[in-house]
Order: C-alpha cells, then structure tokens, then sequence
C-alpha cells in the first residue's frame, strides 16, 4: 500500500461491504492511516462515514470479507458512531419505520444457491415462546416483500427494512450481514441464529443467542462475531 494510505477493495452488497469498511477504518484510525474506499452508499446514508479520496489504483488493497473475530478490532461505540444516520433519513422515515416492537429478518433470495443454511419461518416463533416475547406483536422485514417508500431511490430501496431494524425494540436479526449491520447500530435487545453445524441450502428449525454474536455462514474463515461495547 502507498505510504500511510490504506486502499480498500469492497465486494458484495451493503451489508458485506459495512463490515469491510469498519474493519478498514478501525485499522486506519488505530495505525493513522489515511483510508480511501471506493464510492459506496454508506457515504449517502450515514453521517458519519467521510466520501475519501479515491483509492490509488497502482497500490495495494486490503481486501476480504472480515467476517471473523480477528477482524473485528472496532467497538459498537466507534460503529455507532460512524454509522448515524443523516438527518433527513431520520426526518423521512422514523415515524414509519422507527417504533417497532419486534422485528424479525427473513433472509432468502439466494441463500439457498449459494448453499447457506435458512433460518425457518418457524424459529421466529420458537424464540418469541421461549424468551416470553409477544409473537403477536412481530413484524418481518424480507427483501421479498421489502417495505416501499417512493421517496427511495433504487439503490437505498432497502433503507426502510435496514432503518426498522436499527431501530426495533427487539430485533430477530437472520443469518445475513445486512441485519447483523442493524443489529450492531440497534442498542436494544438483539437476537441471533446459530448455524454450526447445519446443511446448507436447506431450512432448520434454528435456536437464537440472546446477542449478536452468531456466525453469518458456515464457509471456511468466517467465525462468531463478539464486538466490544
């Protein structure tokens, strides 16, 4: 990499390329490093993530999906910190989606294709009895049936599922980085499904942890996430 510049290479969507930048950005503020990313939403949606220079192309990158505990060197203080949302996020859309009591995430797509194990609609429920949670008061969140608010472009279409997340009083986070994202801003009660050990590609009744620290797949590198206050 150039002389006290840290270039960051981002792949795959808004959650996936969220951890990146914090992995990135907790090195370079720890080592005084000047970051550089590549354009990304993050710098439109949150108020504390700075548009940097672009990256020097002729360097080297840090790249990765920094899905692992030696990754995570930030807190959920510096993430919270980073990760305010702009004002007029909050103005448009917090009385929407901003009061909910308890969100679930029902990640599919192409979670299935890619051989990750699914989260049933069923363990919703189950953690809700187990943990003495009204399942009559939970709404879900799916990029299925996402929420729509025409006032969105179609690049941050998702923000008012992410926003109802973040925000939720209990939050039934699914084995995705885009809740895992929500889960780390949400500062109330987080839930999340352990997936050791399952079949990929196929639904299961999951248990949750009463935290944000499951794993997000089972593929080799990718470990518990424990973030430090």
């Amino acid at each position: 990499m150039s002389q006290g510049v840290l270039n960051l290479q981002m792949m795959g969507r808004f959650g996936n390329m969220a951890l990146q930048y914090c992995a990135a950005r907790a090195i370079a503020e720890r080592d005084n490093l000047e970051l550089r990313t590549p354009r990304w939403v993050g710098e439109k949606i949150f108020a504390g993530v700075p548009v940097t220079a672009e990256p020097d192309y002729s360097g080297d990158f840090m790249r990765g999906y920094h899905q692992n505990q030696d990754a995570a060197i930030y807190t959920l203080t510096q993430v919270r910190e980073w990760f305010r949302f702009q004002p007029w996020i909050v103005e448009l859309i917090h009385d929407l989606c901003g009061h909910k009591t308890i969100v679930a995430h029902l990640r599919r797509g192409d979670m299935a294709g890619y051989g990750y194990p699914l989260v049933s609609l069923a363990s919703y429920y189950t953690v809700c009895i187990k943990n003495s949670l009204n399942a009559d008061a939970m709404c879900f969140v799916s990029e299925e049936i996402p929420t729509v608010a025409a006032f969105f472009a179609d690049e941050v279409s998702w923000l008012p599922d992410f926003y109802t997340m973040a925000n939720a009083k209990t939050l039934l986070r699914a084995n995705s980085t885009f809740s895992f994202v929500a889960g780390m801003i949400n500062p109330n009660r987080v839930f999340s499904p352990v997936i050791t050990g399952l079949e990929g590609g196929k639904e299961h009744l999951c248990e949750f942890r009463d935290d944000n620290s499951a794993k997000l797949c089972n593929l080799d590198g990718f470990t518990d996430l424990h973030i430090k206050p």
